[in-house]
């Protein structure tokens, strides 16, 4: 049976937005938890995040470190998000794990590609995975890795419907994800 890739994330608008990990969380436990079969570190903020993960990245395996990427938004293709020890994941094997949440058809857009990336990155085994938050701390997809390192960049304004619009508000917001992990690392600019 072939599973049209596009169209399973194509019901799961981009633009939705859920607050809270339950459900991704109830997702993740029935099928094994692929997020906690490797280390990871959490990068959120409001701008620099992509570039700040893909030199984590880069040093992790410059240091002969195995390292998965996860990244948002892509640019032209939905597989740019993944990357293996530096290359693309092959779109075959991002469809093939995108295609086994057909099933979970209440999970957003977000949550799908982020546990898309959980079970890419268990099962190509990698020590380290850089992970990019979406959106804000609290109840973004990524914080569900448990990552044992949080970096945050910056605190500006964005997503002000959901994170409020004062700098306070979502310094609070994102700094949840730092709480979260076992290390926390602020930048400054």
């Amino acid at each position: 049976m072939s599973v049209d890739v596009a169209l399973i994330l194509e019901n799961r608008p981009q633009g939705r937005i859920r607050p809270g990990l339950d459900d991704l969380r109830r997702v993740l436990a029935e099928i094994g938890n692929p997020q906690l079969d490797f280390r990871s570190i959490l990068v959120v903020g409001t701008n620099g995040k992509g570039s700040t993960a893909a030199m984590l990245d880069a040093v992790l395996r410059a240091h002969g470190i195995s390292a998965g990427l996860f990244t948002s938004p892509h640019l032209v293709r939905v597989e740019e998000r993944v990357r293996l020890n530096g290359h693309l994941v092959d779109k075959t094997v991002v469809d093939s794990a995108i295609a086994r949440f057909d099933v979970f058809p209440d999970l957003t857009y977000f949550e799908t590609l982020t546990a898309a990336a959980f079970s890419i990155f268990s099962e190509a085994q990698v020590d380290v995975a850089v992970l990019e938050a979406g959106m804000g701390g609290s109840w973004d997809a990524t914080r569900l890795a448990e990552s044992a390192i949080a970096g945050l960049t910056n605190i500006g304004s964005d997503h002000a419907g959901w994170l409020g619009t004062e700098k306070a508000h979502i310094a609070r917001d994102k700094g949840r994800a730092l709480a979260a992990a076992e290390s926390a690392v602020i930048g400054s600019g």
